[in-house]
């Protein structure tokens, strides 16, 4: 409609490119599109009536509650409080014939509510002779002519019927005569070019009480009307603050939505429209009062789709007009939805808990070559591939020893090592069944501050049959290569076989004046300042998972220097996990 309106204007295309872009918007959308393009199509060739002048046919659109949702709307003039005629339609096979026959019987009337851009609601004037059901078809009254206004703003403006079609002498659109019609519009639009709003509003006003018969004259009114509605709000002074609201992030398909909202102050009511993401039109439910500016509703489950939620809410004012709270139907609030709540459980780290004891003994329990070690740690194994484990603890660790020909030949006495530690361990799997453990150790031992180092190579998954391989070099206390079997960690008896190569507990050779005797007041001359033989030693230990969480350990160990130096070795572990 727009461009052809363009085409007929003597004045020129200029004259509307020079007019405010508002004139293109308002003759091209709302409101004024309908009204323009009934005036110019609704009028017969032979001036007959228009037909805004015949009854207005609806149909039921939903059945909810008491309430009666129809098509009929705001384009329509139907306003609050029109009484309409409910027919029930009939289509039925002629028994002899074999044709269908096509009729209706009027079941009741209907009294309007609420009356939307889209559609309105509407509550039974009176008991039905039947049900009211969706297709069901509604007849309005005949579409009021343009009325008698006394508005704030707006002169009283009595608009004749014939303000609703074109005069009989005007040229069509698109002919080559001017259109005085469009041409007193587009001069309206340019005068108002920067306009504020309250002098566009009476300019409005004065237009249409002295230009009755311009058939934009409807049109323009209905823009008035709304631009007014805009500026007071509704109705005067009423406003809808909201005062809270959380939407939510996330609902279920086929199961039922709770929403709510609460005012900072008294209103009437409060309306909720809702359909999934793909519908056209959304369905309208009032909201319950849920304490004093409080309401609240349910969208039922019919509504929640795997397509998603939209909706949007208003205020009902105490005159009935809608106010907006939240959202509205050209941007609702849209809500994800899914067909199942995630229950598993968010993933944490397992934690362990873990105590080690240990004795060893190199020479037939004689005292002169032995170790133990006390250990305990807790850690966390966070994932399968990357940085896998982190562990943290602190050990004690005493032995004496001394050469073979110190201790067997000579009968030296044997020296004392020690070290009190803190560790930090790290196990980076390259691959679940690849991975590489580090540890540093710092602590103290009889001359000060002294630290070690370990390093393994797992092959396998640390929670399924895996072997390690590594070795430890520990301050002055000396060296040893590991190498480990754990068989099913995981299973009711975890089984662990263990073998180790080193000089432990006396490997490294100290400073005459570092040596510390065994035997207190012990000459230093007749103690072993040499450094440990090389030893080897096996362990086995076994385990016992008594609860899900909680293993108890127990491991057997042999070990010694050469045949005739060797000795046995006992200890145990607890580990706790979670």
């Amino acid at each position: 409609m727009p461009i052809r309106i363009a085409a007929t204007t003597h004045a020129g295309p200029h004259r509307l490119w020079r007019a405010p872009a508002l004139v293109f918007a308002l003759l091209s959308s709302g409101p004024v599109h309908a009204q323009v393009a009934r005036a110019a199509s609704e009028t017969s060739p032979a001036g007959a009536p228009s037909s805004a002048t015949q009854a207005q046919l609806g149909h039921v659109l939903a059945v909810q509650a008491n309430d009666v949702i129809l098509d009929l709307s705001e384009l329509q003039g139907i306003s609050r409080g029109t009484s309409v005629e409910l027919w029930r339609p009939i289509k039925l096979k002629h028994p002899v014939t074999g044709r269908m026959v096509e009729d209706r019987f009027q079941i009741g009337r209907l009294s309007i509510t609420q009356v939307r851009p889209h559609m309105s609601l509407a509550v039974p004037q009176g008991a039905l002779d039947r049900p009211a059901e969706p297709g069901d078809v509604v007849i309005a009254p005949p579409r009021p002519v343009i009325p008698a206004v006394a508005e704030p703003g707006l002169a009283e403006v009595p608009a004749p019927e014939a303000a609703l079609r074109a005069p009989a002498s005007a040229p069509p659109l698109g002919a080559a005569g001017e259109d005085r019609d469009v041409r007193e519009i587009s001069e309206l639009f340019e005068q108002l070019e920067g306009a504020t709003p309250r002098a566009r509003l009476n300019a409005y006003a004065s237009f249409i009480k002295t230009h009755r018969t311009n058939r934009f004259a409807p049109a323009l009114l209905e823009q008035a009307r709304a631009l007014k509605s805009l500026m007071v709000g509704g109705k005067a002074g009423e406003s809808a603050a909201l005062e809270r609201h959380e939407p939510p992030l996330v609902a279920l398909v086929d199961q039922p939505l709770s929403l709510a909202v609460q005012l900072k102050s008294p209103h009437a009511g409060v309306l909720v429209h809702f359909k999934s993401r793909n519908e056209t039109t959304f369905q309208t439910q009032s909201a319950r009062r849920a304490g004093r500016n409080f309401f609240a509703t349910t969208v039922p489950a019919s509504a929640v789709q795997s397509d998603g939620l939209q909706y949007f809410i208003e205020a009902v004012g105490a005159g009935g007009q809608p106010l907006p709270l939240v959202g509205t139907s050209a941007s609702p609030v849209s809500v994800t939805t899914r067909h199942d709540w995630d229950t598993s459980a968010p993933k944490r780290p397992g934690a362990t808990a873990q105590f080690i004891a240990d004795y060893a003994d190199y020479n037939r329990l004689r005292s002169n070559d032995r170790d133990w070690r006390l250990e305990a740690d807790f850690g966390l194994r966070l994932n399968d591939v990357g940085l896998r484990a982190l562990r943290s603890g602190f050990g004690v660790y005493r032995g004496i020893g001394g050469s073979l020909y110190d201790l067997d030949e000579l009968g030296k006495s044997p020296r004392a090592v020690g070290l009190t530690y803190g560790y930090l361990e790290a196990e980076y799997a390259f691959q679940p069944n690849a991975s590489l453990i580090g540890r540093a150790l710092l602590g103290l031992d009889d001359i000060g501050v002294s630290g070690g180092l370990q390093g393994h190579v797992r092959i396998g998954s640390d929670r399924g049959t895996n072997v390690t391989l590594g070795g430890e070099i520990l301050g002055d206390i000396g060296v040893r290569g590991i190498t480990q079997l754990s068989i099913s960690p995981l299973s009711t008896f975890p089984i662990v076989l263990r073998s180790e190569v080193g000089n432990q507990p006396a490997g490294a050779t100290p400073n005459a004046s570092d040596v510390r005797p065994f035997q207190a007041g012990a000459p230093v001359e007749n103690t072993s300042i040499d450094q440990s033989d090389v030893g080897v030693r096996g362990i086995v230990q076994v385990g016992y998972r008594i609860l899900p969480e909680l293993v108890l350990s127990a491991r057997a160990s042999y070990q010694g220097r050469n045949i005739k130096h060797s000795g046995p070795g006992f200890g145990g572990a607890i580990l706790y996990s979670w």
